[in-house]
């Protein structure tokens, strides 16, 4: 009777499977706290094999173990009792028999009923329970208060489960073990362990739960505000398909209508022009064959007279003969034929036709819809994680692991050419690959060694370490310009490794632990670094003050040195924290002097300030995914483009930094 008042304020929700629509059979509860019939969790399993299946409410992926499969899931006892118990009770109608007393055998009618004894009563056992001073504190209810609400959330309070074992009360809980026990329990099992009376520790669980509830229902109700917000735009978007499709239909009519008038406009170009060549060439092959007849009959004419004529014969035709000469030019009369020597040809850019009618064209745009985003908990470790936005838009991704175009083996190092191109060392492949800045490929220049950066002076020319103890200066089609010898390193065996262009044209050059800066000649001005200050594997770039900024991989840590090689600080130190660094790699530095830092092994990229001090981590693998960051470089334009090893995501990258 009390179990059916329960049972309706919970809510028919609660008691009905959500797969079958029932009530619930032997329920099982998920990971995710959903209900669910044993025999609908199995029909599942058996459908979608694999080790794991998803809730059918919310989704979430829910592991399985290997042989147990739906029976391992925790039995749902509160649920299991609320569905059998309201079949077991008697009802107080009219038309159904009473309740007898359970306290005695007589079989009378009961008049009342004990919480705490779970007991009916009738008059008799009622009135000996009354005097029996172990009693005095139990709450004796009539049988028509059973009926009311009150009586029911007491009942509800006081319920409790039987140990398995005993067959007795659970009335205490193992704070230890974390479940709870009967007094048998506690006295054999658990006799050292720390417990409290089920109801002391319910009413701190109830507490604190209830703290986190409020938590969770705010939210709860952000949630629905944005899905309330987000239902309209999933509505809409087949509209703004059709859109966009019905635009870029109207924007390809428009430009083969733009094509075919620029079309006839050349060819009636063509037309007149051919009609102005033809007619000259008409009339230079009509001058050059009347040239040519008189030219024939002088030539024939004077033959015969150098070879039948006379001496006199000769002598009086040598003026006419000399007037003739000055007429006919023959090369006078072929140089001015040559002008209407002309052919025609069309010249077409092919070579960067589909970037220019892909530049004219336009294209799709994701416009920000104005939606605060959700805000999200995590439930359980098992939960899904969730996502927060950064501040760095992905622009472009491309490039995949391999030996082709567009494919790369290590990409350690990246720069940007003086015409904006991107220039990747592709390590492992022994070559650089050269791409325009948005991701298309131009080519690959090939090397003899295994390069490690790459950098850009001032007049184009890229420097590429990697070959022993010098610096290869190339074009970005590979043709070799000079080659700059570093002298004074200490590690023979050592190669160049970090490279880079200060403001003024200096090139910064690593070899193990020691910096080398060269003039714009080639020639080392200033060497500085050693053991004790620097580890093997560095990384350098500058800022606007001429102050060298390292990324010591191995120290973890980056370092900030004057113009003149002496240390002013240094940031940074092992770890997973924010400002600490694992591995840094490649390092440049902003318009502000930020510092932005691969951070390889923690899969972020991190921006420091012109002092040191961390800001925030502008790239992470939750996010941006992000693996391993390697190379860094910013364009003119403001974008990071970042070289990492999620090659199956792409992994060449440009970003748009807010």
């Amino acid at each position: 009777m009390a179990c059916g008042a329960v049972t309706d304020k919970m809510g028919a929700e609660f008691l009905e499977c959500q797969i079958c629509l029932d009530g619930l059979q032997q329920p099982k509860i998920l990971p995710c706290l959903h209900t669910f019939c044993l025999p609908c969790l199995e029909r599942m399993l058996e459908a979608e094999p694999g080790g794991k299946f998803s809730c059918p409410v919310c989704r979430l992926d829910v592991p399985l173990a290997q042989d147990g499969g739906a029976r391992e899931f925790t039995k749902n006892f509160k649920l299991e009792d609320a569905t059998q118990k309201p079949l077991k009770s008697v009802s107080f109608s009219t038309q159904e028999p009473e309740t007898a007393c359970t306290a005695c055998d007589t079989g009378s009618q009961s008049m009342y009923y004990c919480i705490d004894c779970t007991d009916y009563l009738c008059q008799v056992c009622t009135d000996a329970h009354d005097r029996m001073k172990v009693f005095q504190s139990h709450r004796v209810v009539t049988v028509e208060e059973l009926r009311s609400s009150e009586v029911a959330d007491d009942l509800r309070s006081r319920e409790t489960s039987k140990c398995p074992c005993h067959n007795e009360v659970n009335k205490f809980y193992c704070t230890t073990c974390l479940s709870v026990v009967c007094l048998h329990c506690v006295v054999v099992n658990h006799k050292d362990h720390d417990y409290l009376e089920v109801q002391e520790a319910a009413e701190k669980e109830r507490v604190r739960l209830s703290e986190k509830l409020s938590t969770v229902q705010r939210r709860v109700e952000q949630q629905e505000q944005w899905l309330e917000q987000a239902k309209p735009l999933q509505h809409s978007w087949p509209s703004q398909l059709e859109r966009c499709t019905n635009d870029i239909n109207l924007q390809a009519e428009r430009m083969i209508q733009a094509v075919v008038k620029v079309k006839e406009e050349k060819i009636a170009q063509l037309h007149a022009t051919s009609a102005t060549r033809e007619k000259q060439l008409n009339e230079a092959i009509d001058a050059v064959e009347v040239e040519l007849a008189a030219s024939k009959s002088f030539v024939s004419f004077a033959d015969k007279m150098l070879q039948y004529g006379s001496p006199s014969e000769l002598l009086s035709s040598v003026e006419d003969l000399q007037d003739l000469l000055k007429e006919v030019s023959i090369e006078k009369s072929t140089n001015q034929s040559t002008k209407a020597l002309k052919n025609l040809r069309f010249d077409s850019p092919t070579n960067d036709l589909d970037e220019a009618i892909a530049t004219l064209f336009g294209g799709v745009k994701q416009v920000r819809a104005s939606l605060q985003p959700p805000c999200t908990t995590k439930l359980k470790s098992k939960m899904a994680a969730s996502r927060t936005h950064g501040k760095a838009q992905l622009i472009m991704a491309t490039g995949t692991k391999g030996m082709g175009d567009l494919e790369f083996r290590c990409p350690l190092s990246l720069a940007i050419s003086m015409d904006d191109d991107i220039i990747v060392v592709d390590r492992d492949n022994n070559r650089l690959q050269v791409l325009k800045k948005n991701g298309i490929f131009l080519g690959t220049v090939e090397l003899d060694f295994q390069p490690q950066s790459v950098a850009t002076l001032t007049n184009g020319e890229l420097l590429v370490t990697g070959d022993r103890h010098s610096i290869q200066v190339i074009d970005k089609h590979g043709r070799q310009s000079r080659v700059l010898k570093v002298g004074g390193a200490i590690e023979e065996d050592e190669v160049t490794n970090g490279i880079a262009v200060d403001r003024q044209g200096q090139i910064i050059v690593s070899i193990a632990y020691q910096i080398f800066v060269l003039n714009t000649e080639g020639e080392v001005t200033l060497t500085f670094g050693d053991k004790d200050s620097l580890n093997y594997v560095l990384w350098v770039t500058s800022n606007s003050s001429n102050q060298f900024v390292v990324s010591d991989e191995l120290n973890h840590c980056v370092k900030v040195f004057d113009s003149s090689g002496r240390i002013l600080f240094s940031c940074g130190s092992e770890g997973e924290g924010g400002g600490q660094l694992c591995h840094p790699v490649n390092v440049v530095t902003d318009k502000e002097d930020n510092i932005i830092v691969a951070d390889n092994k923690n899969n972020r990229v991190s921006l420091l300030g012109k002092d040191g001090a961390f800001v925030r981590q502008v790239l992470t693998a939750e996010t941006h995914g992000i693996r391993e960051p390697l190379g860094l470089t910013l364009t003119r334009e403001g974008y990071l483009v970042v070289s990492d090893r999620s090659y199956e995501e792409g992994c060449i990258k440009i970003f748009r930094l807010s």
